[in-house]
Protein backbone atom coordinates (compact mmCIF):
# COMPACT_ATOMS: atom_id res chain seq x y z
CA UNK A 1 0.00 0.00 0.00
CA UNK A 2 0.84 3.50 -0.98
CA UNK A 3 2.60 6.03 1.88
CA UNK A 4 0.09 8.44 0.58
CA UNK A 5 -3.30 6.26 0.67
CA UNK A 6 -2.17 6.64 4.63
CA UNK A 7 -1.63 10.27 4.71
CA UNK A 8 -5.06 10.37 1.98
CA UNK A 9 -7.00 8.52 5.21
CA UNK A 10 -5.40 11.03 7.75
CA UNK A 11 -6.23 13.67 6.20
CA UNK A 12 -9.85 12.65 5.59
CA UNK A 13 -10.11 12.17 9.22
CA UNK A 14 -8.67 15.35 9.80
CA UNK A 15 -11.20 17.02 7.39
CA UNK A 16 -14.20 15.39 9.12
CA UNK A 17 -13.06 16.54 12.54
CA UNK A 18 -12.93 19.95 11.19
CA UNK A 19 -16.11 19.70 10.05
CA UNK A 20 -17.86 18.88 13.01
CA UNK A 21 -15.32 21.42 14.82
CA UNK A 22 -16.94 24.15 11.98
CA UNK A 23 -20.54 23.28 12.76
CA UNK A 24 -20.28 23.17 16.17
CA UNK A 25 -18.36 26.43 16.14
CA UNK A 26 -21.30 27.96 13.95
CA UNK A 27 -23.56 26.78 16.65
CA UNK A 28 -21.53 28.70 19.17
CA UNK A 29 -21.16 31.47 16.93
CA UNK A 30 -25.23 31.37 17.08
CA UNK A 31 -25.90 31.36 20.42
CA UNK A 32 -23.57 34.42 20.75
CA UNK A 33 -25.71 36.11 18.15
CA UNK A 34 -29.16 34.45 19.52
CA UNK A 35 -28.25 36.24 22.95
CA UNK A 36 -27.07 38.97 21.70
CA UNK A 37 -30.06 40.22 19.62
CA UNK A 38 -27.88 40.74 16.54
CA UNK A 39 -30.09 42.40 13.39
CA UNK A 40 -28.71 42.47 10.01
CA UNK A 41 -28.74 45.35 7.77
CA UNK A 42 -27.59 46.14 4.32
CA UNK A 43 -26.84 49.59 2.53
CA UNK A 44 -30.26 48.90 -0.01
CA UNK A 45 -33.40 49.49 1.92
CA UNK A 46 -35.19 46.60 0.21
CA UNK A 47 -32.38 44.66 0.62
CA UNK A 48 -31.92 45.41 4.24
CA UNK A 49 -36.14 44.57 4.93
CA UNK A 50 -35.99 41.31 2.91
CA UNK A 51 -32.71 40.35 4.95
CA UNK A 52 -34.14 41.36 8.28
CA UNK A 53 -37.68 39.82 7.51
CA UNK A 54 -35.75 36.34 7.12
CA UNK A 55 -33.04 36.74 10.04
CA UNK A 56 -36.37 37.57 12.10
CA UNK A 57 -38.22 34.50 11.17
CA UNK A 58 -34.68 32.10 11.66
CA UNK A 59 -34.40 33.74 15.35
CA UNK A 60 -38.51 33.37 15.93
CA UNK A 61 -37.84 29.38 14.96
CA UNK A 62 -34.88 28.88 17.25
CA UNK A 63 -36.88 30.40 19.99
CA UNK A 64 -39.52 28.09 19.43
CA UNK A 65 -37.09 24.90 19.46
CA UNK A 66 -35.24 26.55 22.28
CA UNK A 67 -38.95 26.61 24.09
CA UNK A 68 -39.76 22.95 23.57
CA UNK A 69 -36.34 21.68 24.00
CA UNK A 70 -35.68 23.56 27.98
CA UNK A 71 -39.73 21.50 28.15
CA UNK A 72 -38.34 18.22 26.87
CA UNK A 73 -35.43 18.86 29.44
CA UNK A 74 -37.49 19.93 32.64
CA UNK A 75 -40.10 17.05 31.98
CA UNK A 76 -37.61 14.49 31.78
CA UNK A 77 -34.96 16.22 35.16
CA UNK A 78 -38.58 15.90 37.06
CA UNK A 79 -39.30 12.45 36.25
CA UNK A 80 -35.95 11.48 37.19
CA UNK A 81 -36.25 13.93 40.52
CA UNK A 82 -39.67 12.09 41.47
CA UNK A 83 -38.28 8.42 40.42
CA UNK A 84 -35.60 9.01 43.00
CA UNK A 85 -37.94 10.55 45.88
CA UNK A 86 -40.43 7.20 45.06
CA UNK A 87 -37.33 5.30 45.68
CA UNK A 88 -36.28 7.40 48.72
CA UNK A 89 -40.19 6.99 50.04
CA UNK A 90 -40.01 3.42 49.67
CA UNK A 91 -36.29 3.04 51.55
CA UNK A 92 -38.33 4.96 54.24
CA UNK A 93 -41.33 3.77 54.09
CA UNK A 94 -39.56 0.16 54.35
CA UNK A 95 -37.47 1.39 57.38
CA UNK A 96 -40.77 2.62 58.96
CA UNK A 97 -42.36 -0.78 58.57
CA UNK A 98 -39.39 -2.83 60.17
CA UNK A 99 -39.23 -0.47 63.19
CA UNK A 100 -43.50 -1.15 63.35
CA UNK A 101 -43.16 -4.72 63.35
CA UNK A 102 -39.91 -4.09 65.88
CA UNK A 103 -42.12 -2.46 68.78
CA UNK A 104 -45.27 -5.05 67.57
CA UNK A 105 -42.12 -7.33 69.22
CA UNK A 106 -41.79 -5.09 72.13
CA UNK A 107 -45.29 -4.05 72.63
CA UNK A 108 -46.33 -8.21 73.39
CA UNK A 109 -44.54 -8.77 76.52
CA UNK A 110 -46.16 -5.95 78.45
CA UNK A 111 -49.93 -6.97 77.32
CA UNK A 112 -49.30 -9.70 80.59
CA UNK A 113 -48.47 -7.14 83.17
CA UNK A 114 -51.23 -4.61 81.85
CA UNK A 115 -53.49 -7.45 81.83
CA UNK A 116 -53.19 -7.96 85.36
CA UNK A 117 -52.98 -5.21 86.35
CA UNK A 118 -56.40 -3.99 85.04
CA UNK A 119 -58.38 -6.61 86.04
CA UNK A 120 -57.57 -6.31 89.12
CA UNK A 121 -58.91 -2.72 89.20
CA UNK A 122 -61.99 -4.10 87.13
CA UNK A 123 -61.95 -6.53 89.68
CA UNK A 124 -62.12 -3.55 92.73
CA UNK A 125 -64.01 -1.34 91.28
CA UNK A 126 -68.16 -2.39 90.26
CA UNK A 127 -69.08 0.60 88.35
CA UNK A 128 -66.72 -0.33 85.38
CA UNK A 129 -68.02 0.38 81.80
CA UNK A 130 -70.09 -2.90 80.40
CA UNK A 131 -67.16 -2.71 77.53
CA UNK A 132 -64.87 -3.32 79.74
CA UNK A 133 -66.39 -5.94 81.83
CA UNK A 134 -66.59 -7.90 78.34
CA UNK A 135 -62.94 -7.78 78.17
CA UNK A 136 -62.40 -9.41 81.77
CA UNK A 137 -64.79 -11.94 81.41
CA UNK A 138 -62.48 -14.75 80.31
CA UNK A 139 -59.71 -14.12 82.96
CA UNK A 140 -63.11 -13.60 85.46
CA UNK A 141 -64.66 -16.92 84.69
CA UNK A 142 -61.22 -18.63 84.57
CA UNK A 143 -60.37 -17.02 88.11
CA UNK A 144 -63.48 -18.17 89.41
CA UNK A 145 -62.52 -22.05 87.98
CA UNK A 146 -59.76 -22.01 89.74
CA UNK A 147 -61.12 -21.12 93.03
CA UNK A 148 -64.00 -24.00 92.77
CA UNK A 149 -61.44 -26.07 91.64
CA UNK A 150 -59.03 -25.59 94.42
CA UNK A 151 -61.72 -25.78 96.69
CA UNK A 152 -62.75 -29.32 95.47
CA UNK A 153 -59.14 -30.44 95.50
CA UNK A 154 -59.06 -29.15 99.10
CA UNK A 155 -62.27 -31.21 99.93
CA UNK A 156 -61.18 -33.96 97.87
CA UNK A 157 -57.71 -34.18 100.16
CA UNK A 158 -59.31 -33.98 103.24
CA UNK A 159 -61.82 -36.96 102.53
CA UNK A 160 -58.94 -39.12 101.24
CA UNK A 161 -57.85 -39.54 105.75
CA UNK A 162 -60.80 -41.55 106.79
CA UNK A 163 -61.73 -43.36 103.37
CA UNK A 164 -61.78 -47.26 102.73
CA UNK A 165 -58.90 -48.42 100.63
CA UNK A 166 -60.59 -48.58 97.64
CA UNK A 167 -62.93 -45.29 98.17
CA UNK A 168 -59.30 -43.95 98.99
CA UNK A 169 -58.46 -44.99 95.23
CA UNK A 170 -61.18 -42.99 93.70
CA UNK A 171 -60.62 -40.44 95.47
CA UNK A 172 -56.96 -39.84 94.45
CA UNK A 173 -57.99 -40.53 90.73
CA UNK A 174 -60.56 -37.55 91.16
CA UNK A 175 -57.35 -35.21 93.09
CA UNK A 176 -55.59 -36.02 89.99
CA UNK A 177 -57.93 -34.86 87.28
CA UNK A 178 -58.48 -31.90 89.31
CA UNK A 179 -54.71 -31.14 89.74
CA UNK A 180 -54.78 -31.35 86.02
CA UNK A 181 -57.26 -29.04 85.80
CA UNK A 182 -56.33 -26.59 87.72
CA UNK A 183 -53.29 -26.22 85.95
CA UNK A 184 -54.18 -26.08 82.74
CA UNK A 185 -56.23 -23.53 84.27
CA UNK A 186 -53.71 -21.57 85.88
CA UNK A 187 -51.26 -21.87 82.97
CA UNK A 188 -54.07 -20.38 80.75
CA UNK A 189 -54.33 -17.34 82.58
CA UNK A 190 -50.91 -15.47 81.51
CA UNK A 191 -52.62 -15.87 77.94
CA UNK A 192 -56.52 -14.85 79.10
CA UNK A 193 -53.93 -11.74 80.81
CA UNK A 194 -52.26 -11.13 77.23
CA UNK A 195 -55.53 -11.14 75.50
CA UNK A 196 -57.39 -8.58 77.96
CA UNK A 197 -54.49 -6.34 77.96
CA UNK A 198 -54.09 -6.23 74.16
CA UNK A 199 -58.04 -5.19 74.16
CA UNK A 200 -57.35 -2.54 77.25
CA UNK A 201 -54.31 -1.10 75.67
CA UNK A 202 -56.53 -0.41 72.51
CA UNK A 203 -59.16 1.54 74.77
CA UNK A 204 -58.45 4.64 77.20
CA UNK A 205 -59.45 2.77 80.27
CA UNK A 206 -55.89 2.83 81.38
CA UNK A 207 -56.25 6.84 81.45
CA UNK A 208 -59.25 7.12 82.85
CA UNK A 209 -58.84 4.98 86.05
CA UNK A 210 -55.85 6.71 87.08
CA UNK A 211 -54.69 3.94 88.80
CA UNK A 212 -50.99 4.05 89.80
CA UNK A 213 -49.57 0.76 89.64
CA UNK A 214 -51.70 0.18 86.62
CA UNK A 215 -49.79 3.51 85.07
CA UNK A 216 -46.59 2.17 86.01
CA UNK A 217 -46.99 -1.37 84.20
CA UNK A 218 -48.28 0.12 81.53
CA UNK A 219 -45.62 3.25 80.70
CA UNK A 220 -42.91 1.28 79.09
CA UNK A 221 -46.22 0.23 76.73
CA UNK A 222 -47.52 3.93 76.43
CA UNK A 223 -44.31 5.01 75.41
CA UNK A 224 -43.70 2.38 72.28
CA UNK A 225 -47.53 2.89 71.74
CA UNK A 226 -46.80 6.87 71.50
CA UNK A 227 -43.79 6.13 68.65
CA UNK A 228 -46.06 3.25 66.98
CA UNK A 229 -48.62 6.74 66.64
CA UNK A 230 -45.77 8.43 65.36
CA UNK A 231 -44.66 6.13 62.77
CA UNK A 232 -47.90 5.58 61.21
CA UNK A 233 -48.42 9.36 60.62
CA UNK A 234 -44.76 9.56 59.06
CA UNK A 235 -45.71 6.58 56.94
CA UNK A 236 -49.56 8.27 56.37
CA UNK A 237 -47.60 11.67 55.37
CA UNK A 238 -45.15 9.03 52.66
CA UNK A 239 -48.39 7.73 51.13
CA UNK A 240 -49.84 10.46 50.45
CA UNK A 241 -46.72 12.25 49.08
CA UNK A 242 -46.11 9.29 47.06
CA UNK A 243 -49.32 9.41 45.71
CA UNK A 244 -49.11 13.04 44.59
CA UNK A 245 -45.79 12.52 42.81
CA UNK A 246 -47.58 9.17 41.26
CA UNK A 247 -50.41 11.29 39.61
CA UNK A 248 -48.13 14.08 38.65
CA UNK A 249 -46.12 11.21 36.96
CA UNK A 250 -49.09 10.06 35.04
CA UNK A 251 -49.90 14.29 33.96
CA UNK A 252 -45.73 13.74 32.55
CA UNK A 253 -46.90 10.98 30.09
CA UNK A 254 -45.44 7.74 32.61
CA UNK A 255 -48.00 4.93 32.35
CA UNK A 256 -46.20 2.38 33.75
CA UNK A 257 -42.32 2.19 34.19
CA UNK A 258 -40.43 5.85 34.27
CA UNK A 259 -37.66 4.33 32.04
CA UNK A 260 -39.90 3.75 28.95
CA UNK A 261 -40.58 7.16 29.24
CA UNK A 262 -37.57 8.62 29.66
CA UNK A 263 -36.11 6.57 26.57
CA UNK A 264 -39.18 8.23 24.78
CA UNK A 265 -37.99 11.63 26.29
CA UNK A 266 -34.09 11.55 25.40
CA UNK A 267 -35.35 10.63 22.05
CA UNK A 268 -37.42 13.95 21.16
CA UNK A 269 -34.73 15.81 23.19
CA UNK A 270 -31.93 14.24 21.11
CA UNK A 271 -33.62 15.49 17.99
CA UNK A 272 -35.03 18.92 19.77
CA UNK A 273 -31.20 19.14 20.34
CA UNK A 274 -30.10 18.33 16.87
CA UNK A 275 -32.66 20.83 15.22
CA UNK A 276 -31.30 23.42 17.79
CA UNK A 277 -27.95 23.04 16.30
CA UNK A 278 -28.99 23.55 12.90
CA UNK A 279 -31.26 26.42 13.68
CA UNK A 280 -28.10 28.42 15.32
CA UNK A 281 -26.04 27.10 12.34
CA UNK A 282 -28.50 28.90 9.64
CA UNK A 283 -28.49 31.75 12.18
CA UNK A 284 -25.10 32.30 12.24
CA UNK A 285 -24.51 31.71 8.52
CA UNK A 286 -27.20 34.44 8.01
CA UNK A 287 -25.21 36.78 9.92
CA UNK A 288 -22.30 36.38 8.12
CA UNK A 289 -23.98 36.98 4.81
CA UNK A 290 -25.77 39.65 5.36
CA UNK A 291 -23.72 41.51 8.09
CA UNK A 292 -19.98 40.61 7.58
CA UNK A 293 -18.70 44.12 8.02
CA UNK A 294 -21.21 45.36 10.59
CA UNK A 295 -20.58 45.64 14.59
CA UNK A 296 -21.29 42.45 16.17
CA UNK A 297 -20.19 42.53 19.65
CA UNK A 298 -16.43 41.46 20.95
CA UNK A 299 -18.18 38.25 21.64
CA UNK A 300 -20.27 37.39 18.73
CA UNK A 301 -16.83 38.99 16.28
CA UNK A 302 -14.37 36.31 18.04
CA UNK A 303 -16.63 33.06 17.49
CA UNK A 304 -17.41 34.35 13.93
CA UNK A 305 -13.31 34.69 13.60
CA UNK A 306 -12.76 31.20 15.40
CA UNK A 307 -15.34 29.79 12.72
CA UNK A 308 -12.98 31.41 9.90
CA UNK A 309 -9.97 29.90 11.13
CA UNK A 310 -11.54 25.94 10.93
CA UNK A 311 -12.41 27.27 7.57
CA UNK A 312 -9.01 28.16 6.78
CA UNK A 313 -8.00 25.24 8.48
CA UNK A 314 -9.78 22.82 6.12
CA UNK A 315 -9.26 24.62 3.11
CA UNK A 316 -5.76 24.15 3.92
CA UNK A 317 -6.61 20.38 4.16
CA UNK A 318 -8.62 20.43 1.08
CA UNK A 319 -5.74 21.60 -0.61
CA UNK A 320 -3.73 18.86 0.73
CA UNK A 321 -5.60 16.37 0.31
CA UNK A 322 -6.18 17.13 -3.43
CA UNK A 323 -2.45 17.22 -3.76
CA UNK A 324 -2.39 13.82 -1.65
CA UNK A 325 -4.91 12.76 -4.26
CA UNK A 326 -3.12 14.17 -7.52
CA UNK A 327 -0.11 12.05 -6.47
CA UNK A 328 -1.97 8.77 -5.91
CA UNK A 329 -3.56 9.34 -9.14
CA UNK A 330 0.54 10.10 -10.30
CA UNK A 331 2.04 6.76 -8.92
CA UNK A 332 -1.09 4.82 -10.15
CA UNK A 333 -0.58 5.99 -13.41
CA UNK A 334 3.47 5.57 -13.48
CA UNK A 335 2.16 2.04 -12.09
CA UNK A 336 -0.32 1.36 -15.17
CA UNK A 337 2.74 2.78 -17.43
CA UNK A 338 5.24 0.46 -16.34
CA UNK A 339 2.90 -2.07 -16.53
CA UNK A 340 2.25 -1.92 -20.76
CA UNK A 341 5.85 -1.18 -20.62
CA UNK A 342 6.48 -4.63 -19.30
CA UNK A 343 3.45 -5.91 -21.90
CA UNK A 344 4.73 -4.12 -24.28
CA UNK A 345 8.42 -5.96 -23.91
CA UNK A 346 6.68 -9.21 -23.36
CA UNK A 347 5.22 -8.77 -26.74
CA UNK A 348 8.08 -7.32 -28.54
CA UNK A 349 9.67 -10.76 -27.79
CA UNK A 350 7.08 -12.89 -28.62
CA UNK A 351 7.49 -11.03 -32.13
CA UNK A 352 11.24 -11.72 -31.99
CA UNK A 353 10.39 -15.36 -31.12
CA UNK A 354 8.12 -15.44 -33.97
CA UNK A 355 10.16 -13.84 -36.55
CA UNK A 356 13.06 -16.26 -35.73
CA UNK A 357 10.14 -19.27 -36.07
CA UNK A 358 9.45 -17.85 -39.67
CA UNK A 359 12.67 -17.15 -41.07
CA UNK A 360 13.60 -20.27 -39.89
CA UNK A 361 10.35 -22.02 -41.32
CA UNK A 362 11.49 -20.09 -44.45
CA UNK A 363 14.53 -21.76 -44.53
CA UNK A 364 13.10 -25.13 -44.46
CA UNK A 365 10.39 -24.28 -46.84
CA UNK A 366 13.19 -23.14 -49.13
CA UNK A 367 15.02 -26.40 -48.70
CA UNK A 368 11.71 -28.36 -49.90
CA UNK A 369 11.64 -26.45 -52.59
CA UNK A 370 15.07 -27.66 -53.95
CA UNK A 371 14.01 -31.00 -53.20
CA UNK A 372 10.99 -30.60 -55.27
CA UNK A 373 12.21 -29.08 -58.09
CA UNK A 374 15.48 -32.23 -58.10
CA UNK A 375 12.59 -34.58 -57.52
CA UNK A 376 10.63 -33.13 -60.43
CA UNK A 377 13.65 -33.08 -62.83
CA UNK A 378 14.48 -36.91 -62.27
CA UNK A 379 11.01 -37.94 -62.56
CA UNK A 380 10.46 -36.03 -66.16
CA UNK A 381 7.25 -35.81 -68.01
CA UNK A 382 4.60 -37.05 -65.91
CA UNK A 383 1.63 -38.06 -68.60
CA UNK A 384 5.10 -40.58 -70.29
CA UNK A 385 5.21 -41.68 -66.72
CA UNK A 386 1.54 -42.95 -66.31
CA UNK A 387 1.24 -44.53 -69.46
CA UNK A 388 4.55 -46.46 -69.56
Amino acid sequence: MSAYTDKRDEIKSELSFLDERLRAQLAAAGQAIVESDTTPHEASHDEASHDEASYASLIASDAQIQSRLKELQKMRDRIVEIGNRLTEIKQADDELEKRRKELGAELEPHYEAIGENAFRVYRNNPLVDQEYADIFTPVQEAHEEIKQTRAELDQAESELENRPFLEKMVVRGRIIVLRNRLSLRENQIARLYRDAGRQIAATDFITTIGDPELERAAAPFLEKTEETHRLEDESASLREEREALEGELRTLGVERRPAARLSDIDSLIQTAESERKESLIAVANAVREAMPDADLGDEVRAELESVAAIERDREDARERLERVEAAIQAERLLGEKSQLETTIGRKRSQIEKLQADIEGLEREKAGLESMITAAEQRRGAEADLLES
